[in-house]
């Protein structure tokens, strides 16, 4: 009796974790900015959509289009162009947060997205794998619903 109610509860917490998990990962889903946040490169826009069971992704800086890819979330190759280069990337789940893998040009680097405050922030955290590079995070706003982004 006690064997099946210890079961019982594991299968109870397990399934209450990974709903949390999932309610944490779609406050990724969404338009987020640097405006406002100091940065020195550029206004950044990211847009993080699920798209048919994939991710569609994009990046702005300076109202420079830098990046559009839709891909799996399951870690497998997409082949895009970034900047105008023939890219590989990969996305996968670690928990509540998103990983990319982005590969060209004989360098690699690791993103990590994270929704905080409730889903009304984002942080990204770049690290240059190959160079060996240290980690740069920058922090974003949620942009309203209904607001465009620049694109060229």
């Amino acid at each position: 009796m006690r064997l099946v109610l210890a079961g019982f509860l594991f299968a109870a917490a397990v399934s209450v974790c990974g709903a949390q998990t999932e309610a944490e990962r779609n406050q990724l889903w969404g338009k987020w900015t640097t405006a406002d946040s100091g940065a020195s490169s550029g206004v950044q826009v990211w847009v993080l959509e699920q798209d048919s069971g994939n991710l569609h992704l994009q990046h702005v800086v300076a109202d420079q289009k830098r990046a559009e890819v839709t891909c799996n979330t399951v870690g497998k190759d997409c082949k895009t162009k970034l900047d105008g280069k023939d890219t590989t990337v990969s996305f996968y789940f670690n928990g509540p947060r998103l990983v990319q893998w982005e590969k060209a040009d004989g360098k690699v680097v690791k993103r990590r997205f994270h929704a905080g405050d409730g889903g009304e922030t984002l942080e990204v955290e770049t690290t240059s794998v190959v160079p060996n590079g240290h980690p740069e995070t920058i922090r974003l706003k949620r942009v309203e619903a209904g607001s465009t982004v620049a694109s060229k």
